[in-house]
This record gives C-alpha cells, structure tokens and sequence, in this order.
C-alpha cells in the first residue's frame, strides 16, 4: 500500500492507496497554516498513521509517502523553495515528514501531483494534458510527453500568478491582479465577507452565523434552522 497526502492551505487530506490505485481509505485535518511548520507536518504524520490503523492495516504494509504541497518544490530533494500560501521557504519537507514517520517520501507541487493522477486515470494517452486546480489557490500542471514538465526551477506552469489585472487585487505571492486573486476559494471568501459589509440584511450573515464563518460555500447555501428557514421564506 501507499499513502498519498495533499498539504493545502486549508486543510490536509490523506488517503491510502492500493497498489492498483484504489482508495482504500482517506481522511482529513485542518491545516492552520499560521503555525510552525513542524506542527503542520506532525499533524500530516499523524493523519497518515491514523488512516493505517482505522484500515486495520500495519505500517509495515506501507511501501512509501507522496506529498502533494502548494508551491515551488525541488523534486529531488523534498524541500519546499517557496509556498506562499503556506509560508514555508527552504524548508526540507520530506526530511522532517520522516523524523516522524519513517518511509520513503517524495515530494512534489501539488497541481503537479493533481495532473499526474488525472493524466494516468483519464488522460486517455494524450501526448499533451494541462490541469487547473481550484482551492485555497489556484493551480496548475502539464504532462508533456507523458511526463510532467517541471521546468528547469520546479516553478513551471504556475498559471494562477499570471496577470489578468494590471495593478488589481493584491496576492499572497506579493503581485497583484493574478488569476488567483479573483478565481480561488480566498477570493470567493473576500468578495462574500465584501458583499456582506455592503448588504446587512443578506441571508448570508445567517449561514456564517450558522457555520461559524465566512466559507466558499456561504454564498450558495441556504439557512439550515427552523429560524432561518422562516427567514427565508419572508
């Protein structure tokens, strides 16, 4: 078996893996990605050891890690150059994750892993496959070949930072009007909790009450209490 893990900016999520490629169980964490880097990645071990053992299976039964992480990675090394969304620079991602948990552990970005995966699930054996990742961020990755294109840097094809807003909304990555400043989940977030400033009677101030927050699915849903309900029909 193995197990594959998607550190994103909101939460983690981890499954386990057949050799054949069957998910044989998953679960996820928050991430919290304002904290120490070591407390994500023990959190990221201790979801993986969690999904071995509520399978009934042994760690010994599990042949290897990959991790799927926002931002550029150096492949043959594991670590992490830069994640914006994450605030991780140089940090040596696969080294730490096998302090605690020891197995072999390959790294990558995670639009990257996201495109490999759909390219050998449903790319039909096309020569050329580009995948958008819509999350926290927005990513991108490109098979060429059948094999990922990296670039020479592990930066290529992060198309969620190219420009569509000369001078438009600012972005975790220090530019501004990125494609990922007006179509992630972040976005949505912003113009929602903006929306609401401008409209106090929106229904939306009763679904964050509801969940607690301001989430990309408060502008979609409907009031869920007997209270709120009433609300909405008015």
């Amino acid at each position: 078996m193995y197990i594959g893990i998607d550190l994103g900016g909101t939460n983690i999520a981890a499954g386990l893996v057949s050799e054949d490629g069957k998910i044989l169980h998953k679960g996820s964490v928050p991430t919290d990605s304002g904290r120490p880097s070591r407390e994500i990645v023990q959190d990221m071990a201790r979801l993986a050891k969690t999904l071995v053992s509520e399978y009934g299976a042994d760690m010994s039964e599990v042949k290897s890690v990959g991790i799927g992480c926002p931002g550029t990675i150096d492949f043959n090394t594991g670590e992490v150059v830069y994640s914006n969304n994450i605030k991780m620079e140089h940090f040596p991602l696969a080294e730490v994750f096998r302090e605690y948990l020891d197995l072999p552990t390959a790294v990558d970005n995670d639009a990257n892993c996201a495109a490999m995966g759909e390219y050998v699930a449903n790319g039909g054996g096309a020569n050329s496959f580009l995948l958008i990742t819509l999350g926290t961020g927005v990513g991108s990755g490109l098979v060429l070949g059948g094999r990922l294109y990296r670039g020479f840097n592990g930066a290529a094809v992060e198309a969620g930072h190219i420009t569509l807003v000369s001078g438009g909304e600012p972005c975790t990555c220090g530019k501004s009007g990125c494609w990922e400043s007006y179509a992630s989940v972040t976005a949505l977030i912003r113009d929602t909790k903006r929306a609401m400033e401008k409209n106090p009677q929106s229904l939306m101030h009763k679904i964050a009450a509801e969940e607690g927050k301001v989430s990309g699915r408060t502008a979609f849903m409907k009031p869920i209490t007997t209270a709120a309900a009433a609300f909405w029909e008015t």
